[in-house]
């Protein structure tokens, strides 16, 4: 890296420019926190300049700063609203191909080597592939052996005729 001849200026953060223009003291925390933000906006911009160099992370717009009802609306009437863009960046098709792809990397190590104890899974209606709605009727779902469970049944379900005494359901 060659630095003999570049040039090193002090700028002042707007803050302390406008602290030491009324004349108070700039507490030193006030300034640490104000560099946080410029860095987390600086990794920010270069994040966005990286993906920009990469055909397809990235989309790019110019739109104007006013919605189109307001400008009609203006053209309308004879105001004359200055021609400001604004650049909307989104994410492209690879920069969303991308993001789906960690996704599906993050849902599988969440679970990955830990397949769900087997259980068993009550009747209900589902949608056949034909598309027919059919009764699956109650079944055993998951991995390894059977754990007995002891369900105490209570409340409503009991009210109906249910018994309120602990049931051994899952054998």
């Amino acid at each position: 890296m060659v630095t003999s001849g570049m040039k090193v200026e002090v700028v002042s953060t707007p803050t302390r420019g406008l602290f030491e223009a009324v004349g108070m003291p700039v507490p030193d925390g006030m300034i640490e926190d104000e560099l946080a933000m410029n860095r987390n906006f600086l990794g920010a911009a270069v994040a966005i300049a990286t993906l920009l160099r990469h055909d397809g992370m990235l989309e790019v717009q110019q739109v104007s700063l006013h919605p189109r009802h307001k400008r009609r609306q203006a053209e309308r009437s004879g105001k004359v609203l200055p021609a400001t863009l604004i650049t909307k960046i989104a994410l492209g098709k690879s920069g969303r191909g991308q993001v789906e792809a960690m996704k599906a990397d993050m849902a599988t190590d969440a679970r990955e080597g830990i397949p769900r104890r087997t259980h068993w899974v009550r009747g209900h209606h589902m949608k056949s592939r034909s598309g027919k709605l059919v009764w699956r009727m109650p079944h055993l779902r998951g991995a390894g052996p059977l754990v007995p469970q002891l369900r105490h049944v209570t409340g409503s379900a009991s009210a109906k005729g249910a018994a309120a005494a602990p049931q051994l359901n899952d054998t």
